[in-house]
């Protein structure tokens, strides 16, 4: 029997546990209980791949089981004595003499002898969709987007820019319509200025006739203009609006003296852009945009975007320069 194994006398008074790396792990029933050996006397249950912390011989295997029990809470199988055969008895010896050589038992978790598990089932195979199809895909998508942002900005109540969607690009779009709006503004701008020049009826009517004259002639007049001027029958000589009207300051004075505006002349008809006074956009100390700011300088609130940047679906403002935004139209890139 295996009692008489000197093998299993080894293993009953080693006193103490081997090392956990020579310790065959527990093996567990359908019902899950754990199976020992007969006269097994040292604990093997193993939490997280850590051994039982209690290395000392047990005095029986009843002691064992009742270990198992109440320190580790696992069921253990219970085993009738007096059934273990020859066939057993050749194994339990075989078992106590892998474990006292050192070396690992033959039959163990570490070596499964039931068949391997089944490779898992595999997805079925889907073509990949094909260029036309995604073409497709997206020009419903695109479709869809226009018509959503449209009904947005009608929503809104703002105007909805016609863009043509073969010709969706920034260079060729809407630059075109920009300077053509700007033309038309300067050409408004002109036509202010040169009505600037006639339409002094309050007090400049000399001042179409004082142009020709010499500054000579009207440096004198500022010495006995006092109470005369402003008369259509006076002559040139008495008209104190007659000095420096040849001349650039002169005509800013004269634009002062009528009450119109002042940039008629000197600004609609010499600058193409419709914004003169552009000033740097503001950035922060690592040269970003505060887009921020200039959304809030621009009249737009944060969240809202331009018609321009909402229907090219950019960010409003862009990040470079470009007048096509309604925001970068009054700013300068530094």
């Amino acid at each position: 029997m295996y009692k008489k194994n000197e093998y299993y006398a080894r293993y009953v008074n080693g006193g103490r546990r081997l090392p956990a790396a020579l310790m065959p792990h527990l093996q567990w029933n359908d019902q899950g209980e754990a199976i020992i050996m007969a006269g097994e006397v040292y604990c093997r249950y193993r939490q997280h791949g850590q051994l039982c912390y209690y290395e000392d011989k047990f005095s029986s295997e009843s002691a064992l089981r009742r270990h198992y029990e109440t320190a580790h809470g696992a069921a253990v199988k219970h085993r009738r004595p007096g059934q273990n055969h020859s066939t057993m008895s050749a194994l339990l010896n075989r078992w106590y003499r892998d474990i006292v050589d050192g070396a690992m038992p033959a039959w163990s978790p570490r070596k499964p002898r039931h068949a391997p598990q089944p490779a898992p089932p595999q997805p079925p195979a889907i073509a990949p969709p094909t260029e036309a199809a995604l073409a497709a895909q997206l020009a419903r998508r695109e479709a869809a987007q226009r018509e959503a942002d449209e009904a947005a900005l009608r929503a809104r109540g703002l105007v909805v820019p016609v863009v043509d969607p073969a010709n969706n690009n920034n260079n060729n779009n809407n630059n075109n319509n920009d300077n053509d709006d700007d033309a038309s503004d300067n050409d408004g701008d002109d036509n202010d200025g040169d009505d600037h020049d006639g339409d002094g009826d309050n007090d400049n009517d000399d001042d179409d006739v004082d142009v020709d004259d010499d500054n000579d002639d009207a440096d004198g007049d500022d010495d006995q203009g006092g109470g005369q001027g402003g008369g259509p029958d006076e002559s040139n000589d008495d008209d104190d609006d007659a000095m420096d009207v040849d001349s650039d300051d002169g005509g800013d004075d004269g634009g002062d003296d009528g009450g119109d505006d002042e940039g008629g002349d000197d600004e609609g008809g010499d600058d193409d852009d419709e914004y003169n006074d552009r000033r740097p956009a503001p950035r922060l100390p690592n040269g970003e945009l505060k887009t921020h700011d200039m959304k809030q300088a621009a009249g737009f609130r944060v969240p809202e975007c331009c018609p321009p940047c909402f229907v090219r679906r950019r960010d409003c403002p862009p990040r470079a320069k470009d007048d096509s935004c309604w925001v970068w139209l009054r700013f300068d890139e530094y």
